[in-house]
């Protein structure tokens, strides 16, 4: 019979070693769903509560989301959204935070990722005629000092 992970909600074979999709060891999903709220601020906490007593109050949505966000804590947000979701069946709430949950993640990553595209070399053609310049002058002192032996 397979389980679910507590943190991802993931289904999980019952012969498994860890959950496929997040990796949390099957040995820890107990101690997992019992200490999961331990680490999250007591502010995201109590917003979550008020959020669950006003479900409908699209406000108080906003809030865990802006609360999550700034504890880096969308995680847990997600996690506790699942929950929801699987209670609260058919209520479109959950999967809608659920996506901004994930757009969210997915903006912060995006965001932290260095560009990889080079940008153009300032002062380019600057550098080439100075270059041309400076060559040109070596020519000329090499004509000079050969025309002078010469000469």
């Amino acid at each position: 019979m397979p389980a679910e992970c507590p943190k991802c909600g993931s289904s999980v074979k019952a012969d498994a070693p860890a959950c496929g999709k997040c990796g949390l060891a099957v040995a820890r999903f107990e101690t997992f769903a019992a200490t999961r709220d331990d680490a999250v601020p007591a502010v995201l906490r109590t917003a979550w509560d008020k959020l669950d007593e006003a479900w409908d109050d699209d406000a108080r949505h906003e809030a865990v989301l802006v609360l999550a966000t700034e504890r880096g804590e969308l995680g847990w947000a997600a996690g506790r959204y699942r929950e929801a979701a699987k209670a609260r069946q058919g209520d479109p709430r959950a999967p809608a935070m659920l996506e901004k949950i994930k757009r969210a993640t997915e903006a912060m990553l995006t965001a932290s990722v260095p560009r990889t595209t080079k940008e153009p070399m300032p002062y380019r053609s600057s550098i080439v005629i100075l270059g041309f310049l400076v060559v040109m002058i070596v020519i000329g002192v090499a004509y000079a000092f050969l025309k002078t032996r010469m000469g």
